[in-house]
């Protein structure tokens, strides 16, 4: 390690930003306040050692309408010149869980170790500020701790973590308030077995890659204090907060993961789950110009076993490529046209034959993965009356505050059991007209949607005895009220289109 020469690491402190100092006896009295809080206890015998605060035997009980206690041998608070302080446990201890104090059973023992473990704290409550980081973490279950000689058990257990890092900061007294927290691990590995002569044996495996995290939010001082539920928003207030800063961002995002269940029960037989997914993520923002979330599973696989005589699937295995949904909402000053935009994707899902065997036994049916998919798009402005004191929502019945609505169908895409669905448009609507179609706003625009296949799944459905022959009937006149004919071999299309305050449906006016 290269040391910085003495005046160098003066000027360095010197440049750094005053911080709130935290005593190590504050953080104890903070720990003990927070298991409180908790309906818990918090005890160790304490011992100053110049700027340490030596805690050992630690025992917190999380509940205490229940029993359980857990132990750590020995933690130190070092108060560091900077106004922080230190938590600094062993390289490598052993953490007891005591099921039941009172009757003096026997403790659980899982062998701890975080070999470079660094915990420091520079703010308490109100401005808390926490960091941490290890590039290993690992907690082992003691076997022999598990050992009754009245139970016949083998038991495993272990938690594996690399390359953690954590840092939470908040600053809720100011009046402008803020939160800034992140945290990253780069790997996470967790099993469980469990063998018992009476009663199976079981195995659990977690594999997790690439986890990060983060909150961050501002509330600035302009923003107006926490309504209560009983009080609607102040709307204008709450447009000008998010002028001066305000926002809120959280997200959540993966990479492989990989589940894997194996249970086998003299009783009730063997469950078998093996569930894997290459990535995900969740995300949430909110802002001065737009609020919206992203839902994203990326390409997935299960394989699920039973043999519960009551469950009507035994097998099911399938796989999706892609499970997406999103939405954004643009906001600005609310009462300008704002882009708007929502989504909803499954691609590529495919069920196992075991599934199919029982849904379609004679494979009357084609049995390719199934998608769905949906895009819309559009403007939209608040009605500015919805910004003035005194201002009384309408009823849900009632067409929406807007002055502006429009709708673009931008991507459309059913396909299953050789059957194709797409579609592509767009409407607005006349937010002052809602008479002309019965208190719905006026709409004025096209949608054409095309369908192959339509007819040979009618004839397969037939065949497969789900369709009566007088059902046939009444759903052929069905589809040719709605659809024509298309160009190419069993294709259908319709015209959806409102013009001149009415309604066309493959060119003929309806209404």
């Amino acid at each position: 390690m290269v040391r910085l020469p003495l005046t160098a690491a003066l000027l360095l402190a010197l440049s750094t930003p005053a911080l709130a100092g935290v005593t190590a006896d504050q953080l104890w009295q903070a720990m003990r306040d927070a298991a409180a809080a908790g309906q818990g206890t918090l005890t160790a015998r304490e011992q100053r050692s110049g700027s340490q605060l030596v805690l050992t035997g630690l025992a917190w009980q999380p509940d205490l309408s229940q029993s359980g206690v857990l132990r750590i041998d020995r933690m130190v608070l070092a108060e560091q010149p900077d106004g922080s302080v230190s938590v600094i446990l062993p390289p490598e201890f052993p953490l007891t869980i005591l099921p039941d104090p009172a009757a003096q059973s026997t403790p659980v023992v899982f062998n701890v170790a975080a070999p470079d473990l660094a915990v420091t704290i520079r703010g308490l409550g109100d401005t808390a500020d926490v960091a941490a980081s290890a590039s290993s973490i690992s907690a082992t279950l003691d076997e022999d701790s598990l050992r009754r000689p009245e139970v016949e058990v083998t038991a495993t257990a272990a938690l594996a973590a690399a390359d953690l890092a954590l840092h939470y900061r908040q600053d809720l007294a100011s009046p402008a308030a803020s939160v800034d927290g992140a945290v990253s691990l780069g790997a996470l590995h967790a099993e469980l077995r469990i063998d018992t002569p009476q009663n199976g044996k079981g195995t659990l495996n977690l594999d997790l890659a690439a986890l990060a995290g983060h909150l961050r939010a501002h509330r600035p001082a302009s923003a107006a204090p926490t309504h209560s539920p009983d009080t609607p928003p102040d709307l204008p207030a709450t447009i000008a907060a998010f002028a001066d800063g305000m926002f809120l961002d959280a997200g959540l995002t993966h990479g492989a993961v990989a589940l894997l269940l194996d249970v086998v029960n003299p009783q009730d037989g063997p469950v078998y789950l093996d569930l894997a997914a290459e990535s995900g993520r969740n995300l949430l923002r909110v802002d001065g110009t737009a609020a919206g979330f992203d839902t994203t599973l990326g390409p997935t696989r299960l394989a699920m076993r039973l043999s519960d005589p009551a469950a009507p699937i035994q097998e099911l295995d399938l796989s999706v490529g892609e499970y997406s949904t999103a939405a954004s909402l643009g906001l600005g000053d609310l009462v300008t046209p704002q882009p708007w935009s929502a989504s909803h994707r499954i691609l590529d899902l495919a069920l196992s034959e075991s599934f199919w065997s029982l849904a379609d036994p004679d494979a009357a049916l084609p049995h390719d993965p199934l998608t769905l998919s949906i895009g819309l798009s559009g403007l939209w402005a608040l009605d500015p009356a919805a910004l003035k004191p005194g201002w009384v929502a309408p009823s849900p019945d009632a067409p929406p505050p807007l002055t502006t609505l429009t709708m673009a169908l931008d991507d459309l895409l059913v396909q299953a059991v050789g059957a194709r669905l797409t579609g592509k448009g767009g409407l607005s609507f006349d937010m002052t007209d809602t008479t002309t179609f019965d208190g719905a706003p006026l709409p004025t625009g096209r949608i054409d949607l095309a369908a192959t296949g339509i007819n040979t799944l009618i004839d397969r459905l037939v065949t497969m005895g789900l369709v009566s022959p007088d059902d046939l009937t009444g759903l052929r006149f069905g589809l040719m009220a709605i659809a024509r004919a298309g160009a190419e071999p069993d294709s259908l299309t319709t015209a959806l289109e409102f013009r001149d305050k009415g309604f066309w449906l493959n060119g003929v006016k309806i209404r």
